[in-house]
């Protein structure tokens, strides 16, 4: 399952995003090396009929300049073809190359914000340093997916396709005040991690589909987890355990919005 981040605008809307996997990242960075050999290949070209042009016009050349010319024009291109085109083109199309466009995805800064000129040349300069092998597997351990480059400089690759937006939360918030039949502390509540969050409202999302068995199995499971987290007594009847399930992402929504207001 894609991970997922959630980004506050400036009016405390939240907009959330689904993080950009590994394989769609590579797919994206093979594409723009391919566009930049095509670049590379059409400068070379330029070059060489460069010099059958002086050539055949008996323009008097050193014989051992066409060489020199060509190895360190070849290098200079190259790194400026590198470097200048993913800089230039995520900072001009706000956190975007060619391939990533073609496969919707976008670098902004970790904390939602639109990015910056100086993390854009900060994660590509350390492009030099991500294609160690060594550091390949940096995005397969990092929380949010993301290469030595983007933790340095403060960013992270998110998928266009924005996840849907939660009408759960809506039909919860919109619950009477006082109709909740359990209540949390702050305590309780700082002891749930994200991942306990999502998985709650997953399951209160999907539940009509679910076999009535299993879910009542999946309800057994996820309130012994997540009471053992919080220490709190198992609600012992079986038909509690969902009302408890409501209740508990209820009272984070809340919580979360009065932070937000």
């Amino acid at each position: 399952m894609q991970k997922k981040v959630r980004f506050y605008t400036p009016e405390n809307i939240a907009v959330t995003y689904y993080l950009a996997g590994p394989g769609t990242r590579f797919v994206a960075y093979v594409f723009n090396v391919l566009l930049i050999v095509v670049g590379l290949a059409l400068a070379a070209a330029i070059f060489l009929v460069s010099l059958l042009i002086l050539t055949t016009f008996d323009v008097a050349i050193d014989p051992g300049l066409p060489v020199a010319v060509a190895v360190a024009v070849a290098f200079l291109l190259m790194g400026f073809f590198y470097f200048a085109y993913f800089i230039l083109f995520e900072w001009m199309w706000n956190g975007q190359t060619p391939g990533a466009r073609t496969m919707n995805i976008r670098v902004v800064m970790d904390e939602g914000f639109s990015l910056t000129l100086t993390a854009v040349i900060i994660r590509n300069l350390f492009r030099i340093i991500d294609s160690f092998p060594l550091f390949w597997i940096v995005p397969l351990f990092a929380e949010k997916t993301q290469r030595l480059g983007d933790l340095t400089a403060g960013t992270l690759v998110v998928s266009e396709r924005e996840a849907p937006a939660h009408a759960l939360r809506d039909q919860l918030l919109a619950r009477a005040p006082g109709g909740l039949e359990f209540t949390f502390n702050p305590a309780q509540l700082n002891a749930l991690l994200d991942s306990d969050v999502e998985t709650v409202e997953m399951f209160l999302e999907r539940r009509p589909a679910i076999h009535p068995e299993h879910r009542g199995q999946l309800a057994m499971r996820l309130v012994r987890g997540l009471t053992r987290r919080m220490e709190l007594e198992e609600p012992i009847e079986e038909g509690a355990r969902e009302r408890f399930l409501e209740d508990l992402l209820t009272a984070y929504v809340r919580r979360e919005a009065q932070e937000l207001g």
